[in-house]
């Protein structure tokens, strides 16, 4: 968001900026199924609280997507 990179992800994790706008999609093209999600950073950092409060942040939305796809079934 603040122009320095490129975020290879199933758009669901940022669908409502996609929406304002506050970034883009440059390629229509969508691969994965998003069945399968890494977290990768240095083995150094695994400690940091940043880390895990990342790594929850993570994990709630992907259950709060899981339980909205329920929902929508």
């Amino acid at each position: 968001m603040a122009g320095r990179g490129v975020a290879l992800l199933t758009p669901r994790f940022f669908r409502y900026e996609l929406a304002s706008q506050d970034l883009v999609q440059p390629f229509a093209q969508v691969s994965g199924n998003g069945a399968s999600y890494w977290l990768v950073y240095p083995p150094g950092r695994r400690n940091r609280p940043a880390i895990h409060k990342f790594r929850a942040f993570l994990l709630d939305e992907i259950a709060k997507d899981n339980q909205q796809a329920a929902i929508n079934m």
